[in-house]
Formats: C-alpha cells, sequence, structure tokens
C-alpha cells in the first residue's frame, strides 16, 4: 500500500474527507464481502460501525461514508495506476507464497493450534 499511499491523489482545496488508505481498504472490503456494487458497499459500511473503523473511517453518522460519487472517482483516479497495482499484488502474493513454505500451517488456516 505504500505505493499507493506515497501517491497522494492532488484534492481540490487540500480536502482529505476520505483519506486515500480508506477508500482503498474499503475497496477490498468490498471485494472480500462480495459486494457488486458501491452502493452495496456503502450500505454495509452504514450498518457495520467495526468495519468502517477497520478500513479507517472514523466519523460519525452519514458523513462517515463516503457518497456514490466519491467511489467512482476513486476508482476512476485508480485505473491510472492499474500495472503498479498488479505489481504491488504479484508481490504481496510471492511473499505469501514464501511464507507457506516457512510454516505450512500459514495455508491451512492452522496457523492458531
Amino acid at each position: 500500500m505504500n505505493k499507493l499511499t506515497k501517491k497522494k491523489p492532488k484534492r481540490k482545496n487540500g480536502r482529505d474527507d476520505f483519506p486515500v488508505r480508506a477508500m482503498w481498504n474499503s475497496v477490498l472490503a468490498g471485494i472480500v464481502f462480495q459486494h457488486i456494487s458501491a452502493e452495496s458497499l456503502r450500505r454495509e459500511l452504514s450498518r457495520n460501525a467495526q468495519l468502517r473503523y477497520m478500513c479507517g473511517f472514523y466519523g460519525i453518522g452519514k458523513k462517515a461514508i463516503p457518497a456514490e460519487w466519491v467511489y467512482t472517482r476513486f476508482l476512476k483516479k485508480l485505473i491510472k495506476h492499474l500495472e503498479e497495482i498488479e505489481e504491488m499484488f504479484k508481490v504481496l502474493v510471492e511473499e505469501l507464497r514464501i511464507e507457506s513454505l516457512k510454516n505450512p500451517r500459514f495455508v491451512t488456516g492452522n496457523y492458531l493450534t
């Protein structure tokens, strides 16, 4: 994620209502929890305070959750860095592969035993 946060997008008037890291985390959460749209993810974030907190949205009420247009704009900007994102995921997969070779329980989910 460091590459993404280092390339902070230009913000109008210096606003940072929804930090890049929080937006990125929520997009990943939307994928993990199989939300089919930004609106579906927004509904989940409005219901689930723990998920909001884990993503990095610390506000209260409706202002705590990005509007659908915020996601649209974020994703449009994100697509411009698609090659870098793909490379970042390749690195993460390789790190997981190496970790799994060192500790087979890591892959099986038996790492707690």
